[in-house]
């Protein structure tokens, strides 16, 4: 349904159901969307709360921020990854403000857009701790016990036991905004990307296992298990934007971030954890 809503306010009734059809029986989709993985799942809310984010962009307005807002929340609870929207969306509403004429958001009610686009990471925020029961929220930072190096700190590689990098500094004393099982998720997911070499996690590639993962398995994996026929269908779309020359404005592109920087975005957070690299649903 968000692809068809989406091409078809983008480019004509006739690209909805091209893009609906190419979801509804895209291999990657049917393989993984029967199986009780948050992947695909993520993936449609992922794309949902791009879509209404990006019809806030087009016309701002609260009930647009107030659904995108809830929406968002929900893609964030179904996997940890889409975090990255929460700091992806304000740099593109950045960005908009940066470079769209005034006569498009016009001066004197920027501070309502902003204040728009806060309600809308607010309520994801609220949506996110409620689908946890509020369980854990709002905790200070240093009464964490974590177990990936990266949170834990270096000493807890040596160790082998849990510790928090934070204690005794001034971050210690700040509320975390998730629930604790969030956070604890988060961490335990970066441990596992940190013990390379481990055999659970060892990492397979065109025949050969190894120890670490690369940072274009993705890449490799989009490139092979995506249909041949939707990689035309994007060389086409590639060669019909360079063809628009200058008939392609610089707002068409502004316009279109919320589509294409997303993906790009999950695909490089995925492609720089490089301790395993194992399926491409991670990607979907």
């Amino acid at each position: 349904v968000v692809c068809y809503c989406w091409a078809r306010d983008l480019f004509g009734e006739p690209a909805g159901w091209m893009a609906m059809l190419l979801w509804c029986f895209c291999p990657n989709i049917l393989a993984q969307g029967q199986l009780m993985s948050p992947d695909v799942g993520m993936t449609a809310l992922g794309a949902a709360a791009c879509y209404l984010f990006w019809k806030w962009l087009r016309e701002p307005s609260w009930s647009g921020a107030v659904v995108a807002g809830i929406v968002l929340g929900f893609a964030q609870a179904a996997k940890t990854n889409v975090v990255v929207l929460l700091g992806l969306f304000p740099l593109i509403v950045a960005a908009r403000f940066a470079y769209t004429r005034s006569s498009d958001w016009a001066e004197q009610s920027r501070l309502r857009i902003a204040t728009q686009h806060l309600t809308t990471l607010f309520l994801a925020i609220v949506v996110l701790n409620a689908s946890f029961g509020f369980e854990g929220s709002f905790e200070r930072l240093g009464d964490f016990q974590f177990v990936s190096n990266t949170l834990a700190g270096p000493e807890r590689q040596r160790a082998g036991r849990p510790d928090n990098r934070f204690a005794g500094t001034w971050l210690a004393a700040l509320r975390v905004p998730v629930p604790k099982s969030y956070l604890a998720g988060i961490d335990l997911q970066k441990r596992d990307f940190e013990n390379s070499g481990a055999e659970s996690f060892r990492s397979y590639f065109r025949g050969t296992w190894s120890d670490r993962g690369s940072w274009y398995f993705y890449l490799y994996a989009l490139a092979i298990k995506i249909p041949l026929g939707t990689w035309l269908l994007v060389l086409l779309a590639i060669r019909s934007q360079i063809r628009g020359g200058k008939r392609t404005r610089a707002r068409d592109w502004l316009d279109a971030l919320p589509l294409y920087a997303p993906p790009v975005a999950l695909l490089a957070l995925a492609s720089s954890q490089t301790g395993f690299c194992h399926h491409l649903r991670y990607v979907l």
